[in-house]
């Protein structure tokens, strides 16, 4: 989901209790400002959300229970003001990617009450088109075979953004049995030399 640029703010509650949502979030560059409760408990997105560079502030609870992100890239150098308090309380990731040496920034902020992982972009993994891997059978029941080139690690998250599997991988195929997990929606992110592709996966 990608915003206008013509964005410059959003606003209370826009998008409070949204469904049904796929792939990645993108704040445009636009924006200096998300209002208070603006995703709350949003559910459905599979990737990555990324924050403008121009964004300074943003509002209590504006993205509390967010489920589905594996991933939160920033681009603005200097960390936004929380204006209040539970900004990302029982968000679904703790990694956060941070502008090249914006480390030390981000660590000294409120923002790392949320995100036990803070690494910064010069060591930052790309995230590829989803057509760039391919998982079969979807939906499933119990084995899934995942292919892509040049694998070198896969990992499994629920819907609440917890990990529930993650081992090294080499070559183009690799297989995971789901047969163990209840009936519902998973993401599985596939990590190869290029960069990280993320797949929704259905099991019946």
């Amino acid at each position: 989901m990608n915003l206008s640029n013509a964005v410059t703010s959003i606003g209370t509650s826009a998008f409070w209790g949204c469904f049904g949502f796929t792939g990645s979030l993108t704040i445009p560059n636009s924006v200096t400002e998300i209002e208070p409760n603006a995703f709350r408990n949003c559910s459905g997105f599979t990737g990555t959300l990324t924050l403008g560079s121009a964004l300074n502030s943003i509002g209590g609870e504006a993205f509390c229970n967010c489920s589905g992100f594996t991933e939160v890239i920033t681009l603005a150098t200097e960390p936004p003001v929380f204006s209040f308090e539970d900004v990302f309380e029982g968000f679904s990731c703790t990694t956060l990617i941070v502008p090249c040496q914006c480390i030390p920034a981000y660590e000294n902020s409120e923002w790392h009450d949320y995100f036990i992982t803070i690494i910064d972009d010069c060591n930052w993994v790309p995230e590829l088109d989803e057509q760039m891997a391919t998982v079969y059978p979807n939906p499933t029941s119990g084995a899934l075979r995942i292919e892509a080139e040049n694998m070198e690690a896969i990992s499994i998250y629920n819907m609440l953004g917890e990990k529930l599997f993650e081992a090294s991988a080499s070559g183009n195929n690799f297989e995971y049995d789901f047969s163990p997990h209840e009936t519902g929606v998973y993401v599985v992110r596939i990590q190869t030399k290029k960069g990280i592709v993320t797949k929704q996966i259905i099991v019946e």
